[in-house]
């Protein structure tokens, strides 16, 4: 998703309709709700479930860590879940996502990202969610 919000792509019906999918437009933020993953920015965590985890998978440097987390999460039998009763500022200058698209992939966050995005995919390759 993160390079076909970068693209002209982005303005296809069908891909426009999975970026807004994927960014949970489509929904009301205002309930609770079973999420595949959240952002790491804002995690709320029983300890005894990071114990069993053994929390982040250092592996992921950056970005992913949190997805792969609550993968793992759900793989555990327990859920993932949005709760709208809480809100949080997360500061970033999503430095990743300016200039065009050559100057994008040259940035090492962007290449960071790409590469947590490749450790993940070959992680859970043909691996269904638990939640499916």
């Amino acid at each position: 998703m993160k390079v076909l919000r970068r693209t002209p792509f982005r303005r296809v019906p069908k891909i426009a309709r999975l970026i807004d999918e994927h960014l949970m437009r489509d929904v009301s933020h205002e309930d609770t709700m079973d999420v595949d993953w959240l952002m790491g920015a804002c995690l709320c965590i029983r300890r005894d479930v990071w114990d069993e985890l053994d929390g982040f998978d250092e592996r992921f440097t950056m970005y992913f860590e949190d997805t792969d987390f609550c993968r793992r999460v759900w793989n555990s039998g327990n859920r993932v879940v949005y709760y709208p009763g809480v809100s949080m500022v997360h500061y970033h200058r999503r430095e990743g996502a300016s200039g065009n698209l050559l100057k994008q992939l040259v940035k090492r966050t962007n290449r960071l990202h790409i590469k947590s995005w490749l450790l993940y995919t070959k992680k859970y390759y043909r691996v269904p969610h638990p939640r499916v």
